[in-house]
């Protein structure tokens, strides 16, 4: 930044934030202090400010006042601030990206951090505001909020580009305007509500009109406000709704459903008809992800529709996992038709968040007389290594490796890799990198996902030591994924 380049107001006590004015000035800053809240309006209407930090106790208007009149100002409008308050406190009306509350006590280095963070996505969105070429970034530097926004404001034709990982999609845009959006098979405003809460991955933006099917004519405004709000109604229902993953079958007969449905709840079913899995009908219906996510939970809270759950087998005290039958079906699905007879094997995928929940996953694995430990693999207190952690002998000729693999945007690039004769993918937790893994893995035609810890929704329970039950529970859904449940029945 140059000299003097961005103006901070900071409205408080001088010397809780004097530890503020050097850096920022290093960085070509200039800092002024208020006393109140009145002097601090008057300075940023007349005199303007890129960022205003306001201690939320200083004296005259409240915090929440200040903010709403100083956003109806022409000339602060596009300010950030920085509030800082007690831990517990809020003020609402906060911009994703822009706006930030901090609690007290805080660090002077985490505020500096937050401003940095914000005047540096500033000068980038300053650069490409006025680029006519081809421009290019990462998403970590600039939003994609703040991109859309300036290519809205100035106007632009192009085609933004997206990319995070093995996934990408398009936005294309006319005059500022966006007319299409396409991420995987999925395409129009519901694509655009996939993409728009990216904040990871890469860009690029391809200046120029093309001859695009125009499926969106609802204005970018509206497209950018209800993207963010479905998916904060998402975040804050996650624990509610069905997962991608879950595998859903209608339990009453359809001549026996209820009369007078509403057209989107009877567009569901009749895709539950032909889809059971959830990933399917969320790609397959226009409708919106959370909107098609409430009417599949009214559904299974009315019980009209059910999640399928794993009929547990009948206790084996011995003999092999999986009977030769469901060995000989399995490696005929994974293409070993002419080698039915020779040694094969197969992948079970383990996600952790910690290093505990591998270790106690290969503790109950050491129950089972068929699990044979790899010496080499270590697992640590710290961090998810990748690795083969051992083999599971299922029976005649073979056996499953099973591989921990860390659900880290660093190494996306490996998924595809464990896609090839995988047999399933066991959750031990539930973060956001770990439910990225699940929907790559679990998606459209994928493999089976199963949580596997305790409190989990979905498909089956913790494996226990030496509970072989608890082991035939897991295999038996697996395993009917791709042969069926009727065989499995039977051999039990």
């Amino acid at each position: 930044m140059g000299k003097s380049k961005y103006r901070i107001i900071v409205v408080g006590s001088r010397k809780e934030f004097a530890a503020l004015v050097d850096p920022l000035s290093n960085k070509g800053c200039q800092v002024a202090f208020c006393p109140d809240t009145g002097q601090a309006m008057d300075m940023a209407i007349n005199e303007g400010a890129d960022v205003l930090v306001l201690d939320i106790e200083t004296p005259g208007l409240v915090a929440s006042e200040v903010f709403s009149l100083l956003r109806d100002s022409p000339n602060c409008n596009e300010m950030a601030f920085f509030f800082i308050g007690p831990k517990g406190g809020e003020v609402d009306g906060l911009r994703r990206n822009k706006d930030h509350y901090v609690s007290r006590p805080f660090k002077v280095d985490q505020l500096l951090g937050g401003i940095w963070s914000y005047l540096t996505r500033k000068t980038h969105a300053e650069k490409i505001s006025l680029e006519k070429k081809r421009i290019e970034g990462d998403l970590n530097q600039i939003s994609l909020i703040d991109l859309l926004q300036i290519f809205h404001f100035n106007h632009k034709s192009g085609e933004l580009h997206l990319e995070r990982g093995d996934k990408s999609g398009v936005i294309y845009m006319l005059q500022g305007a966006v007319v299409n959006s396409r991420y995987d098979e999925v395409e129009g405003e519901k694509a655009f509500y996939r993409l728009v809460t990216w904040d990871k991955g890469k860009f690029w933006f391809v200046p120029g009109e093309g001859d695009w099917e125009g499926r969106i004519d609802r204005p970018t405004d509206f497209l950018i406000i209800e993207g963010l709000r479905q998916s904060d109604e998402l975040a804050a229902m996650k624990e509610q709704l069905p997962t991608p993953q879950m595998s859903l079958s209608i339990k009453v007969p359809v001549d026996q459903l209820p009369k007078g449905l509403r057209p989107a709840t009877q567009q569901v079913l009749m895709l539950l008809q032909r889809h059971e899995k959830v990933a399917e009908v969320l790609d397959r219906c226009a409708l919106p992800d959370l909107e098609i996510l409430q009417i599949l939970k009214v559904l299974i809270d009315k019980e009209l529709v059910e999640v399928r759950k794993v009929t547990a087998p009948v206790q084996r005290t011995g003999g092999p996992l999986l009977s030769t039958e469901e060995i000989m079906a399995l490696k005929e699905r994974l293409g070993d038709r002419d080698v039915l007879l020779e040694e094969a094997s197969a992948k079970l995928v383990v996600l952790a968040s910690e290093g505990q929940q591998l270790k106690e996953f290969v503790d109950a694995l050491k129950g089972f007389p068929e699990f044979v430990q790899d010496p080499g693999f270590k697992i640590s207190d710290t961090h998810i290594a990748l690795g083969d952690m051992g083999r599971l002998n299922l029976g005649e000729a073979f056996s499953l490796r099973v591989f921990s693999l860390p659900a880290s945007d660093q190494l996306t690039p490996l998924w595809r890799i464990f896609k090839r004769r995988l047999l399933g993918v066991i959750s031990l937790a539930a973060n956001d990198e770990i439910v990225s893994a699940e929907n790559f893995f679990g998606g459209k035609e994928g493999a089976p996902v199963v949580r596997c810890f305790a409190g989990a929704e979905g498909l089956c329970s913790p494996i226990v030591k030496g509970d072989r039950n608890s082991l035939l529970q897991l295999l038996g859904y697996f395993i009917s994924h791709y042969v069926g449940s009727s065989s499995r029945e039977e051999s039990a």
